[in-house]
């Protein structure tokens, strides 16, 4: 639901999760890491990124579509709406992948 709060113009400041003064991607991190132990990337949220996530986004069939109402579980990761490659630069930039 936070996705679907940055998205929209004026976010309720219930969403403003760091208390910033604004609704971005810096709340959905706030989110992720403080209340759920995760980041981008690791949408099953057991803390850890890694294969078993990568084929969980990829079986969502949202990869590259032009979907534009896709998930932060489905490989939205930074909250446009569409599951890109800009998503699995997002994931992998934070050097949290682990290989099995």
């Amino acid at each position: 639901l936070i996705c679907l709060a940055i998205q929209r113009p004026n976010a309720p400041t219930r969403d403003d999760l760091n208390a910033d003064g604004s609704v971005d991607q810096q709340d959905v991190d706030t989110l992720l890491h403080n209340y759920f132990g995760a980041g981008p990337g690791d949408v099953n949220l057991d803390g850890i990124f890694n294969s078993s996530d990568l084929v969980a986004v990829f079986a969502a069939g949202k990869y590259e579509t032009g979907a534009t109402d896709t998930l932060w579980s489905q490989g939205d990761w930074d909250c446009d709406g569409e599951f890109t490659t800009r998503d699995l630069v997002l994931a992998f930039s934070m050097n949290a992948y682990i290989r099995a």
